[in-house]
């Protein structure tokens, strides 16, 4: 990492990981990542596909989180990323929801 970015850049970013309570919020970074997969996955396996918008939601609530985070940290560049990740995901969510929702594979195709 020091390579790539620099010593001032790692340690800015270093830092900003340091500062989130290791007790408050102890698998965010797991729960994120998760709930990415299972995003992906639920539509590429069709396996219960009513969870694909749960799981766009539940993401979408965490970068809602995210931002306020860095709004209070003063990090603007932060809070537009956040924005538009949360607004993607929250797309995704909608579209498999009400506009173009997965079949699951369990259910049956008419003959």
């Amino acid at each position: 990492m020091h390579a790539v970015l620099g010593k001032t850049s790692r340690d800015r970013i270093l830092s900003e990981i340091r500062a989130v309570p290791r007790d408050r919020y102890p698998g965010d970074r797991y729960v994120e990542s998760l709930d990415g997969l299972v995003l992906i996955l639920l539509g590429l396996t069709r396996i219960q596909t009513r969870l694909t918008p749960l799981a766009g939601v539940g993401l979408a609530l965490i970068k809602v989180g995210a931002a306020v985070w860095h709004l209070q940290r003063g990090e603007t560049t932060n809070i537009v990323l956040n924005i538009i990740n949360g607004a993607i995901v929250a797309f995704i969510a909608y579209g498999r929801w009400k506009l173009v929702p997965l079949r699951d594979s369990s259910l049956k195709e008419p003959a």
